[in-house]
């Protein structure tokens, strides 16, 4: 009885440990121009399935990926190619013990240059609806 205790205290001990082996590299990856890159190239495309014929385009990501994110441009893109929307920097700024909760709840958020051009199409549709409906 004592030896499964052993053991399964052991066990814990080195899934912790494991568990924060992977945070901890993480956080070191995301402060680095490349894996700040990664993180981009993973984001950008689960992005880009939610405009359903669209594009989306995520610039440089920056911040320390624990309390605050900065992005150098986003633009998304219609089924034609018109542009839709487009931002200049931004940030997010944000309590690491909301992502516990799996949320993010903005504690501020700036957005530089921001420019929507909404398009009605010749059959009523409007340009935004083509691509989030």
């Amino acid at each position: 009885m004592k030896r499964r205790r052993l053991v399964a205290l052991v066990s814990a001990a080195v899934l912790l440990m494991l568990g924060i082996v992977a945070v901890a590299t993480v956080f070191f990856v995301t402060r680095t121009d490349t894996g700040r890159a990664r993180v981009r190239q993973i984001v950008q495309p689960l992005l880009s399935r939610a405009a359903h014929g669209g594009s989306f385009y995520l610039g440089h990501l920056g911040g320390n990926f624990i309390t605050n994110v900065t992005i150098d441009s986003i633009a998304i893109r219609d089924k034609r190619g018109e542009l839709l929307v487009s931002t200049g920097p931004g940030s997010l700024t944000f309590n690491p013990r909301d992502l516990s909760d799996q949320l993010i709840l903005a504690r501020r958020s700036t957005i530089e240059h921001p420019y929507v051009h909404l398009i009605e199409q010749g059959n009523g549709t409007w340009n935004f609806q083509e691509i989030y409906s």
